[in-house]
């Protein structure tokens, strides 16, 4: 597809060269936000593929707005759509009070401002609508089924590496973290997050608990009986984006 923000002055959203290239015209649906209700001002989003830390340049293919969006986590497996934003990104797009809207995606780097933003939960520097023409070429790449969710969401929560929060599912309430158990020999460390609040999301979306310390809120899963049922548990939280848990031995 052609860039709306070639020739534009501002900052700089399009891909490097020497980055393989993402550009994608689709459906996003729109989530809550952990822990914070759908008033949280953060503009993030969870995506199909692209890793945690990623950064996209969404277009509303309504209205026309582009923003530039966070990725801290990943959708379900099985996702047939690209993506799904925070109620805040949809707002900056144009868009509220619906379910999924029709969007162009491309991952980008931008400017280092633009990125401390995003990471401190506020939007980034504003960017060129693109144009209507384009917008017509565009619409004729969505999927001709429409968005088509196949399957419950399953919370996504925020990586520990990253202070800006992740959409997560609020249509199925879970059961709330449990106590950490007093037996067990082999745990699963799922993440350590700064904030606590966020943790106890994290744990309660997980089935685990909280184990703080040295500033830190470790969120860990088990006990488990087996070693082998332990890398179970760390390959569900892979799976849910958390890449970097890992088995340990009580």
């Amino acid at each position: 597809y052609d860039d709306p923000t070639a020739g534009a002055i501002g900052p700089s959203g399009s891909s490097r060269s020497s980055e393989k290239r993402y550009d994608e015209v689709g459906y996003a649906g729109i989530r809550g936000v952990a822990g914070d209700g759908e008033s949280d001002g953060a503009v993030v989003g969870i995506h199909r593929s692209l890793p945690a830390g990623s950064y996209v340049e969404v277009t509303s293919l309504d209205t026309g707005r582009t923003i530039l969006v966070l990725i801290t986590g990943a959708l379900e497996p099985g996702a047939n759509w690209p993506l799904d934003l925070s109620a805040a990104a949809a707002r900056q797009l144009g868009v509220e009070n619906v379910p999924h809207l029709a969007v162009r995606v491309r991952r980008v780097t931008p400017t280092v401002a633009d990125q401390a933003a995003l990471n401190q939960g506020r939007p980034a520097a504003q960017r060129p609508d693109t144009p209507p023409v384009l917008l017509t070429a565009l619409r004729k790449h969505l999927p001709k089924q429409g968005f088509v969710a196949n399957g419950p969401a399953e919370p996504t929560y925020d990586r520990p590496v990253r202070p800006a929060r992740t959409p997560a599912a609020t249509r199925t309430p879970s059961a709330p973290p449990r106590a950490a158990p007093a037996t067990g020999r082999y745990f699963v460390q799922v993440a350590a997050l700064s904030n606590a609040r966020n943790a106890q999301s994290l744990a309660q979306s997980m089935g685990g608990f909280v184990k703080p310390g040295g500033g830190l809120h470790r969120v860990q899963i088990g006990p488990f009986a087996t070693q082998a049922q332990a890398e179970a548990g760390r390959r569900r939280a892979a799976g849910a984006g958390y890449k970097d848990a890992r088995v340990f031995a009580n």
